[in-house]
């Protein structure tokens, strides 16, 4: 960096980076030692940590997209923070039309394990010639018991 100023003749610097390009141990290592200074986005964990701290109150944007905050971990360093609405309406957007597409797609499982014939039965064709194909009734091992509680489906083992 030293190089940098001398060639271009800089007193002042300042590195942008994307989240992620300048990590904490960058900074620490790199960009504070030689007094540079930097402006880079947090990365999603460290800004779930703030909120779940308190130090990030949604309320905050009631009024502003824009604002600022101090947290310990952050000592001498600006929070600013910014709320894109737009962004936020096309996130709850895609979200809902994950959860649709999801609930589909359950209901198809549902609807298949539901229907009219007995689930349960499964056709066996040994694989000696002499030994006569049977249909076999099936007990869902614990994982499926399980994976067909959350379905709430119920296999009618019963059934002919």
């Amino acid at each position: 960096m030293q190089k940098v100023k001398d060639r271009f003749g800089l007193s002042y610097v300042v590195l942008v980076g994307d989240r992620g390009m300048l990590t904490m141990a960058r900074i620490g290592k790199d960009l504070a030692p030689a007094n540079l200074e930097w402006v880079t986005a947090l990365r999603a964990p460290t800004i779930r940590l703030l909120a779940e701290g308190g130090y990030l109150q949604l309320s905050l944007f009631d009024e502003a997209d824009l604002v600022e905050i101090a947290h310990p971990d952050f000592a001498g360093e600006r929070l600013v923070l910014c709320r894109n609405p737009t962004l936020a309406a096309e996130r709850a957007r895609r979200r809902e039309e994950l959860l649709a597409a999801t609930e589909a797609e359950l209901q198809k499982i549902k609807a298949a394990v539901e229907r009219d014939r007995n689930p349960c039965l499964n056709h066996v064709q040994p694989t000696d010639p002499s030994v006569p194909a049977f249909t076999k009734l099936t007990v869902p091992t614990p994982l499926q018991r399980r994976a067909l509680d959350l379905l709430g489906v119920s296999l009618r083992l019963g059934a002919a």
